[in-house]
């Protein structure tokens, strides 16, 4: 794990202060996407020119200058070694020879992040340096071994002017020279989401191919049932990120084999916003979800027929929720309230499974029960009718202050949208919040 960490907290970095040193803008995406397998089960594509047009910062091509909360952040990193910081400097000063225009990741056989060189044997060099400078002092050098026209220094490879960087483990050598020469329908320049990953206004693009990527999971079967549930013929989850200012967008849709929207099949009601404004408090947490009658029968005969009649009890109760659902908290999750929207027709029931929560209390108001769970609340940042109006058009949604960093405002929605869904996340102050708590 720390490994992987080092991987994309290094791919963070590069983001954060990658600019053109190529003049190609993001046609490097594609000639990356020629040596990427058209079976990998997920690929994504960082346009690093995008990203640091997108933060503010300023290049002339060879060096490249940051924005100062990006300098503060890194200068101060409590998280970053000195060693870290040095790369970090040696990337904005052009010294590692990576050609700063895209860089892309994959998992096929391994996985992998990939980019050009502009200057392999600069990029060899450094490489070599840095393994070098972190063994003991009676252990030799690190050298690159070269076989072939690849040269390899432990989790690195270079052919030509293109690196890979493995995720966990070593390189496979053949594996990577075939790589080199697939041909158009091998390559996943030829499959039909390559042009999901080719948005140049994007400074993250991904697609992943739902069997692939379940097939390399544990328990995959249940997650295969769970998601041929939700939606008909589901086969690609693709999305973007983008940067505005100081904030981070992200889209990401459900697509099924022809390349559209795959068609939900759960009956998704929208949220009243009604039910979130009459929480009528601040917090720092807000959630809803339009949970129809429909849906939580659904949910019930599922729990049924998985697991029996002795768990009925659950089930009946559940049935009885029909609406909107809307939870307030504080931060620190010592208080809660919700608002559950019923069918008026069994609260005992329903009351009785709620209560069975330790520390929750239940009171009835028409149709709707109010639950409370914990402490007091204390005050938070959020008034809930602002709550309610980010909500608006959602099926459920998430609105959080100071997560997953200090100083953030994040909101998470699941929208209906041509019979099938998409996830929209909005991070306000995300990009500073996001890069400091990742390097602190």
């Amino acid at each position: 794990m720390k490994k992987l960490f080092g991987h994309i907290l290094l791919m963070v970095m590069i983001v954060a202060v990658a600019a053109g040193c190529s003049k190609s803008g993001n046609g490097d995406s594609d000639a990356l996407l020629r040596t990427i397998p058209a079976d990998a089960s997920s690929v994504a594509m960082l346009n690093l020119q995008q990203a640091v047009k997108s933060v503010g910062g300023k290049t002339d091509g060879k060096t490249i200058e940051l924005p100062a909360e990006l300098q503060e952040a890194v200068a101060g990193s409590n998280a970053l070694r000195d060693s870290h910081k040095r790369i970090f400097k040696d990337i904005c000063n052009g010294e590692t020879g990576v050609s700063m225009t895209s860089i892309a990741f994959f998992s096929a056989a391994r996985s992998y992040f990939t980019g050009l060189l502009d200057d392999p044997d600069k990029f060899v060099a450094y490489v070599e340096r840095l393994k070098s400078e972190n063994r003991a002092d009676s252990l030799p050098a690190v050298k690159a071994v070269e076989q072939d026209g690849m040269r390899q220094i432990g989790d690195v490879a270079v052919i030509g002017n293109q690196f890979w960087m493995c995720v966990q483990g070593t390189p496979d050598t053949d594996q990577l020279r075939y790589y080199q020469t697939l041909n158009g329908n091998q390559s996943y320049a030829s499959a039909e989401a390559a042009t999901l990953l080719l948005q140049q206004d994007k400074v993250l693009t991904y697609v992943a191919d739902v069997k692939r990527t379940l097939d390399r999971m544990p328990e995959a079967g249940y997650s295969r049932v769970a998601m041929s549930m939700m939606f008909d013929d589901i086969a690609y989850l693709a999305g973007s990120a983008s940067i505005n200012g100081k904030d981070v967008v992200s889209n990401s849709v459900v697509l099924n084999s022809k390349m559209k929207p795959a068609k939900l099949l759960l009956p998704a009601e929208k949220i009243d916003v009604s039910v979130v404004k009459s929480l009528d408090k601040n917090g720092d947490i807000f959630l809803a979800a339009g949970l129809s009658g429909k849906l939580t029968k659904k949910i019930g005969d599922a729990i049924t027929s998985a697991f029996g009649q002795q768990l009925s009890a659950i089930a009946t109760p559940l049935a009885q929720i029909d609406g909107t659902t809307a939870v307030c908290a504080d931060g620190a999750l010592t208080g809660l309230e919700a608002r559950v929207q019923t069918t008026g027709k069994d609260f005992a029931g329903l009351s009785q499974l709620l209560q069975m929560i330790p520390g929750a209390g239940v009171t009835r108001d028409g149709d709707v029960l109010t639950v409370r769970y914990g402490q007091a609340m204390a005050p938070g940042s959020i008034p809930a009718a602002d709550a309610a109006a980010k909500f608006k058009g959602a099926w459920m949604a998430l609105l959080a202050n100071d997560v997953p960093g200090k100083g953030m405002s994040t909101l998470v929605r699941l929208v209906p949208a041509d019979n099938s869904l998409k996830l929209d996340i909005e991070m306000e102050n995300g990009l500073e919040a996001l890069m400091i708590s990742l390097l602190k």
